[in-house]
Formats: structure tokens, C-alpha cells, sequence
């Protein structure tokens, strides 16, 4: 077993990882990597790589399937919890139909609600 002090146990936790363990922190790491996504198969759609559009698109709908709708548990309150999951549902559903008709506008009203759901998660933590 290691000591505390030894070389093999990792340093103490930097900024960027305690903010990762902060439940808000997690959800807006989430947002931008679904942002991320979402921005790349923008890209690959105007680019004429449906391929790779389609394969962005499905990371970004697992990010919200995946992540950001079973980090719904840890948010307070009900009503917060049931409107951002018909949120989340809605814009898997919008990201599908985009995936499918190679839709550019879908995905920057996606993009969009993304952004704003970032924004006020920055601001509320």
C-alpha cells in the first residue's frame, strides 16, 4: 500500500478536478461536450460527411441519454427535474430528426438550447 506522501499516489485533487466532482460542475462539463458534438456535426453536415455527421450526432445524443438525463437524480426539486428532462427528451428528439434529414437549422437550434442550458448552469454555480 502506498503512503500518502509517496511519488505512486497521485497529487491532491487540482481545480479543474474538484470542479469536476461538483454535481454542477459534471453538468456543464456534460454541456460542452454534447456543445462539442453538436458544433462537429455542423461541420461534417456543411462538409457533405454524413458518416461522420451522423456518428457526432449520436455522441451528443448519448451525452444527454447517458449523462445528463441520469444527472437529473442529483438536482433539487421535482418540477426543475421533470422540465429539464422533457428539455433533455426534446432535444434527442430534434438531434434524431437532424441525424436523419442532415438538417443544419435543427442542429444550430440545438446548439442554441445547449448553450443556453450551459449558461445557466454557469450562473447558477
Amino acid at each position: 500500500m502506498s503512503h500518502p506522501s509517496s511519488p505512486a499516489t497521485p497529487e491532491p485533487a487540482s481545480g479543474w478536478t474538484r470542479y469536476a466532482t461538483e454535481p454542477a460542475g459534471i453538468v456543464i462539463m456534460l454541456l460542452d461536450g454534447a456543445m462539442v458534438a453538436v458544433s462537429d456535426a455542423i461541420q461534417h453536415s456543411q462538409a457533405g460527411r454524413h458518416a461522420e455527421r451522423r456518428e457526432a450526432v449520436d455522441k451528443a445524443v448519448r451525452i444527454i441519454e447517458s449523462g445528463l438525463r441520469p444527472a437529473l437524480v442529483v438536482s433539487d426539486g421535482a418540477e426543475g427535474r421533470l422540465s429539464l428532462d422533457t428539455l433533455y427528451e426534446y432535444i434527442s428528439t430534434r438531434l434524431a430528426l437532424a441525424g436523419d434529414k442532415d438538417q443544419v437549422r435543427i442542429l444550430e437550434e440545438v446548439y442554441g438550447l445547449l448553450r443556453g442550458l450551459r449558461n445557466a448552469w454557469k450562473s447558477a454555480g
